[in-house]
């Protein structure tokens, strides 16, 4: 395999010349003052995928200041997916648990259950690997709370410790055995898997608009039944897309599931309607930028997510 040898700042600067990237609005001075102090060039340069480039395998002549742009608008958007994600997260293990308070069930049997079966295996290995540790003198975080339990672990503990790739098994393993538990009637294994990658690539700082170009790999009908009594809201004859277009946008899909959800589930007006300014405050920040100007999948990403975001609130 031919390795890539590293690049100097200004080796990154020529390397993207020669790839038909321009510095008129940011000049090279500034560019690489940018690259030395404010991020990185690997970083940087991947959001120059979401620009087509010439047949000789160069973008025609797209400034660096838009990539610039476009890497901050990611990071104001991400900050958003976190928040929600999280908030979203929260608010599916607090309805959980209530589901399971009024149940019959006491908790610990479905603990124990979903520990011996095949889905909670790898749970029940990091279990076994926590308490180890515990008896080794680690504590502090989920060892705390760990070393108050032996054998049993009531349910609440056990939803609190589990991480949400671990949560979402059990939650699925729980509404095998019984329907009640479930938190919402539009739920699919979709709309989890959602919100974990979402969130993930928001804490982990993984750019996302890069994926605006990523199709569904399943429709979910249920989104566009649930949104297309008001598809004169979301789409005009002035947009470039339609509404089945864009429902066939993964990142756009992905990003309604967790709003959805949300919806669905926040009984709270108030924290809708601070999610609602916090998103409109991100899209006005994003549309104030050149660079969403020059780039019309963009443009259309946040307009069509912006208008989308207030029916799913408001419904």
């Amino acid at each position: 395999m031919n390795k890539k040898g590293k690049l100097n700042i200004d080796e990154q600067i020529e390397h993207m010349k020669n790839k038909g990237i321009v510095f008129n609005i940011i000049d090279e001075t500034l560019a690489k003052k940018i690259l030395s102090h404010k991020t990185y060039y690997f970083k940087l340069k991947s959001y120059a995928k979401i620009y087509p480039k010439t047949q000789s395998d160069k973008y025609d002549k797209l400034e660096f200041s838009y990539i610039y742009e476009i890497s901050k608008i990611d990071m104001a958007f991400r900050n958003f997916l976190l928040k929600i994600t999280l908030d979203t997260e929260h608010l599916v293990k607090t309805l959980f648990l209530y589901k399971i308070s009024q149940a019959e069930n006491d908790g610990y049997e479905l603990v124990d259950s979903f520990l011996k079966s095949e889905e909670g295996l790898n749970t029940k290995i990091l279990l076994k690997k926590y308490k180890e540790k515990i008896t080794q003198g680690k504590s502090g975080g989920l060892y705390d709370i760990l070393k108050h339990y032996s054998d049993e672990i009531p349910i609440w503990v056990f939803v609190e410790i589990l991480t949400f790739n671990d949560f979402i098994k059990f939650y699925t393993f729980c509404i095998k055995s019984n329907e009640s538990f479930s938190i919402y009637k539009t739920f699919s294994n979709w709309t989890f898997e959602s919100i974990r990658w979402l969130r993930n690539l928001s804490a982990h700082n993984n750019s996302i608009l890069i994926r605006i170009d990523n199709t569904v790999n399943e429709k979910r009908k249920y989104l566009l039944k649930k949104i297309s009594p008001y598809r004169k809201n979301i789409t005009t004859k002035e947009d470039t897309y339609t509404l089945e277009e864009m429902l066939q946008n993964a990142l756009i899909v992905d990003f309604l599931e967790v709003i959805n959800l949300f919806s669905e589930i926040c009984k709270n007006i108030k924290k809708k309607n601070y999610i609602a300014r916090e998103y409109e405050n991100f899209v006005n920040y994003a549309l104030s930028k050149q660079a969403v100007n020059s780039n019309i999948k963009l443009k259309n990403f946040i307009t069509f997510t912006q208008k989308s975001l207030k029916v799913l609130l408001r419904n």
